[in-house]
């Protein structure tokens, strides 16, 4: 697999050719005569807004239908980061839209601005403003500061709403978008961007989900307590063997009991998948989190993936760290099966408050004593001094370092913490690997 800057490179590449198609439509179907004033000027400009923004809620879109390939190349992390990036541009041109085309139709028809309000009666325009309103509701509820006090589930249902938004583009695009009423192939090609988006939010995020759960039939086989307040999950189904998932991937996983089959989690295999069943271990972090703690065995369970780029084939080095914070040990537990049995060289340091949180603490004393794995416990409050993801810490608790692989997965603040650390460390960022899983 290429690295992921390649891959990232590619895909901004394609987007920006669409976006070029999209502007040489725009300009084919602009006379020159109409920019002959700063009305004509303001429409245009706002026309060309309007289309790129439409564009780019498609985009984001894609971005997010969970395409199986995608997601393993590039990683849900930097998808999700486009998908955020994108979303702050999107409004502000569809904002431009709106407000240029108020003032271009004012200057033209020698109106003021107020008056031009009316244009709301035109067909299709009341459509759009609403559309704009549910994106910028949605653009609101996204924002750092107001996610982090939003439970996940009001955050997600809400964003269901951007489809109802892209229906209410479409009929505003294409009733009141002139581009479109006369060139058949600017009409073409909107038409199938549309229909191409839409068919793959379907194939991938209704259909296949679907097809998988009917064909694994996964169920709770047992319930095992780690910790106060970390269950490990296992799961047994149907041709497990043809899942094609890889240690360090995960899935969205539906519990079918009262209280949890309507939402949707993304949890990582902490555990090598088998034949025989699959392994999930589920921190109490919420509601949800807590409502999984007491399931029991027989419930069905709806799932969807493998999805996710952080696995063994990013290594590029025979040593690989390891480095763990609290409940993130859960992807990386499941790497060090493979990366043990190819006989790697492997260091584990786990980050954590205290020794009760430790997840795991009996596996990993055991494969440290079978010789696979030397684990080192990074134990202390957050704001311990000196710090114990430090790079003094990691370059004297691992002297080669430099010369590793590194995986690192846990909390944003003990990412950012260690990613810090390894730059101070001299460690070459290709050779770091992470995945967020936040949204």
């Amino acid at each position: 697999m290429p690295p992921r800057e390649y891959i990232a490179a590619a895909l901004a590449g394609a987007v920006g050719v669409g976006a070029v198609a999209v502007l040489a439509f725009w300009w084919m179907d602009t006379p020159g005569t109409s920019l002959a004033d700063l009305g004509g000027q303001a429409t245009a400009a706002g026309q060309a807004a309007g289309m790129l923004g439409a564009y780019l809620v498609l985009i984001q879109v894609l971005l997010m239908a969970r395409i199986p390939w995608l997601e393993r190349a590039i990683g849900s992390d930097w998808l999700t980061g486009a998908h955020r990036a994108s979303g702050e541009s999107l409004v502000l041109l569809l904002f431009a839209h709106a407000a240029l085309i108020t003032l271009g139709y004012a200057g033209s028809l020698r109106k003021t601005p107020t008056e031009f309000f009316r244009i709301l009666d035109m067909p299709y325009v009341f459509d759009a403003a609403l559309g704009l309103g549910l994106l910028l509701g949605i653009g609101f509820i996204s924002a750092r500061a107001i996610r982090r006090r939003v439970r996940y589930e009001t955050w997600h249902y809400t964003h269901l709403l951007v489809y109802l938004a892209i229906v209410l583009f479409f009929t505003h695009e294409f009733t009141a978008g002139s581009t479109f009423e006369t060139n058949y192939s600017a009409r073409l090609f909107a038409v199938g961007l549309y229909a191409a988006v839409a068919l793959t939010v379907l194939a991938f995020r209704v259909v296949k989900p679907v097809v998988f759960s009917l064909r694994h039939r996964l169920r709770v086989a047992d319930v095992q307590r780690e910790s106060n307040d970390v269950v490990s999950i296992y799961l047994t189904g149907r041709n497990l063997r043809r899942l094609q998932a890889e240690p360090g991937q995960y899935f969205r996983w539906r519990f079918l009991t009262p209280g949890c089959w309507w939402q949707a989690h993304p949890f990582s295999l902490s555990a090598a998948p088998n034949r025989e069943w699959l392994r999930i271990t589920v921190g109490a972090l919420g509601d949800h989190t807590r409502a999984l703690q007491k399931l029991q065995p027989g419930v069905r369970v709806f799932a969807e993936g493998p999805y996710g780029a952080m696995t063994a084939a990013l290594r590029t080095r025979r040593k690989v760290v390891l480095i763990a914070g609290g409940i993130g040990i859960t992807p990386l537990r499941a790497l060090i099966d493979p990366l043990a049995a190819a006989g790697e060289d492997l260091v584990l340091l786990y980050r954590a408050s205290r020794r009760g949180d430790i997840v795991f603490h009996r596996e990993l004393e055991w494969l440290a004593a079978g010789g696979r794995l030397t684990v080192h416990y990074l134990l202390g409050p957050r704001d311990a001094r000196p710090a114990p993801l430090g790079a003094a810490r990691l370059t004297a608790l691992v002297p080669d370092i430099q010369s590793r692989d590194v995986f690192v997965c846990g909390s944003p603040g003990m990412i950012q913490a260690a990613a810090q650390a390894l730059r101070e460390a001299r460690v070459p960022r290709r050779h770091i690997h992470q995945e967020r899983f936040t949204l």
